[in-house]
């Protein structure tokens, strides 16, 4: 009989998923189907600390793609996680050009609260800065 809920210490080092999976559920005593072919080829974070065997399997699966879900029984089985969008890896992104133009505005181009005041000056020490 198995005791999901009871704490065990876990010191288990990254590794096949698969493998990770079934001795946490071995050493619970619980059920846990998976379909091998969702498993194969990934690989379990490492899983450290005092935990149930619940907490022990979803920290295995974190990152993995894969959740964990219970079944009636008091068993688990894997499903593929919700759909995560990935950004672009940065060495391949190419952005595209961006030309920046400037011109020098007159006192009289402004509005009254801008026109020779301090205001006028940081403006167009930001202008300089970003001409430099």
């Amino acid at each position: 009989m198995s005791d999901v809920a009871a704490l065990r210490d876990y010191d288990l080092p990254a590794g096949p998923l698969a493998a990770t999976l079934n001795r946490i559920a071995r050493d619970a005593g619980l059920a846990l189907t998976m379909d091998a072919a969702l498993v194969a080829e990934r690989r379990a974070t490492a899983v450290r600390g005092r935990l149930d065997a619940a907490t022990a399997l979803r920290q295995a699966l974190a990152g993995s793609g894969l959740e964990l879900l219970a079944i009636s029984g008091g068993g688990y089985t894997l499903r593929p996680g919700p759909a995560t969008p990935t950004m672009p890896d940065a060495s391949s992104t190419t952005l595209p050009a961006v030309r920046v133009t400037a011109s020098a505005d007159r006192a009289g181009d402004l509005p009254p609260a801008f026109a020779g005041g301090r205001s006028r000056g940081a403006a167009a020490l930001a202008c300089w800065a970003i001409r430099t």
